[in-house]
């Protein structure tokens, strides 16, 4: 597959998002958890409410799934078992992909595409669609990843460059550099990296060439932003946290992990095992404190996403938990109706 190919099916993926993404409307923070559990992938709302929908088969003889990643259409999904990476296609027949990333992979926020670390000094770009495409991109061993839906971004030792997948039409977006990864804002106007030299810790900065860098915690990998962009779900050795993206407030639940953040972030899913189970807990992220968690969802492999879909109650096929229902009423026992009188001649005496 040529380099200009892939750079036209690059843009028309963020056109074809631009056009399918029109009905998500903004503030609206009603939607689905995205879970895995039995051998597939499963939706349900994100209030833990009602049935589930299956959504796909896992790759079938693995281990517990690690980490999901939707798109905002909820067309394709990403998960991590057994330190293998897969494509999962949510919208047709087709079996899971594995593939060759040597590294954490990452879906694009059109759900379109996939990058993730290949060979030495490499990245592989993945072109989603009826048939999957691969590219070697020479980015070396800085990490990389998405700036907006049409560009990637590949952090050098001159700050942060957005790029074309060739890697010769560059940008600086910020010169800062970030040496334990970079995750960036759905719109692509901020960022988020970890550092461990002379200030060790997460910060975020603005991409606009040239904005200092804030200090958010001490310690912690981010693992996703709101779909709004101002959020931050980040997971510490025992804690999970959401963290405004222009620093400032914060509040974390001890002894949970990282699970999912809602559109707008005023929801948290954690990640809890008990027993040898892993469950699932919703929080309020409202407040100055770190509001109680409850748990929504059992038993559930070790990683969750949040969508802006929910499922559709005429297509829900129940998983193991399906809706409390109440018991239905008892019927009162039938009467005995009195037999009907004869309209014959009455029986004579003997």
């Amino acid at each position: 597959m040529s380099v200009s190919a892939a750079t036209r099916l690059v843009l028309v993926a963020a056109v074809v998002l631009a056009t399918q993404s029109s009905t998500v409307h903004a503030g609206d923070d009603s939607g689905g958890i995205v879970y895995a559990k039995r051998g597939s992938l499963w939706l349900r709302s994100d209030d833990g409410k009602g049935d589930s929908v299956e959504l796909a088969a896992l790759p079938a003889g693995k281990g517990p799934v690690t980490s999901i990643q939707v798109g905002k259409k909820l067309v394709n999904a990403v998960v991590e078992a057994d330190g293998s990476w897969y494509w999962i296609p949510l919208k047709s027949k087709r079996k899971p992909r594995k593939l060759g990333c040597t590294g954490s992979a990452q879906l694009s926020p059109n759900g379109r595409c996939i990058i993730c670390a290949g060979k030495p000094g490499q990245a592989l770009l993945y072109i989603l669609g009826p048939k999957l495409r691969e590219m070697s991109l020479p980015f070396g061993d800085g990490p990389f990843g998405f700036a907006g839906s049409d560009r990637l971004a590949v952090v050098r030792k001159t700050g942060v460059w957005t790029t074309n997948p060739t890697g010769k039409k560059r940008r600086r977006l910020s010169p800062h550099t970030p040496s334990k990864g970079i995750l960036i804002a759905p719109n692509g106007k901020r960022a988020v990296g970890g550092y461990d030299a002379d200030s060790p810790g997460l910060f975020a900065f603005r991409l606009d060439g040239k904005a200092v860098r804030r200090k958010l915690l001490s310690e912690g990998t981010a693992r996703a932003w709101s779909q709004d962009s101002k959020w931050l779900l980040i997971e510490q050795e025992k804690a999970a946290c959401v963290v405004r993206g222009v620093g400032g407030q914060y509040k974390c639940w001890n002894k949970y992990r990282a699970g999912a953040l809602s559109g707008d972030g005023s929801k948290i899913y954690l990640l809890k095992t008990e027993a040898d189970r892993t469950n699932i807990y919703l929080a309020p992220t409202a407040g100055a404190r770190a509001a109680g968690a409850r748990i929504i969802l059992k038993s559930t492999h070790q990683a969750a996403a949040w969508t802006p879909h929910r499922p559709k109650p005429a297509k829900a096929k129940e998983d193991s938990q399906p809706a409390t229902k109440k018991p239905a009423a008892k019927s009162p026992g039938k009467r005995n109706k009195p037999a009907a009188k004869s309209k014959g001649k009455k029986p004579k005496k003997k």
